[in-house]
């Protein structure tokens, strides 16, 4: 996992990056401690440990500025509407395949759009 992910070092030690707990390790223990405080609790220590990641990663999301989730959201949006245009792209090369095979013009058609989908796949990966 990422800083951003974990929050970083829950003590960061000043100088030098020790490692160890981080902010959503932390945030983990205390909800694990309060679900193991609880005479209702009946849960295995897998399963409670599982819910308290949970928490620990809902207590993050919460952290995040508007403005962080906003790019969050929108970066989505980008993945997703790159996707959408590469399988149109892909839709395409299909249908141009088709036709290339009956006509000659078609075939610099097809190597453009296999162009694009090159240099589209290459942008998406990174």
């Amino acid at each position: 996992m990422t800083t951003t992910e974990t929050g970083g070092n829950a003590f960061p030690a000043t100088g030098y990056d020790a490692g160890g707990l981080t902010i959503r390790d932390y945030f983990a223990a205390k909800a694990m401690q309060g679900q193991r405080a609880s005479e209702y609790s009946f849960m295995a220590p897998e399963d409670a440990a599982i819910e308290a990641y949970q928490v620990a990663d809902a207590m993050l999301q919460c952290r995040k500025s508007d403005s962080d989730r906003e790019a969050e959201k929108a970066k989505d949006s980008l993945i997703a509407f790159s996707c959408d245009m590469l399988d149109a792209l892909y839709r395409a090369k299909t249908a141009l395949t088709f036709a290339a095979q009956t006509s000659d013009a078609m075939e610099d058609d097809l190597k453009a759009i296999e162009a694009v989908i090159a240099l589209a796949t290459g942008n998406i990966a990174q």
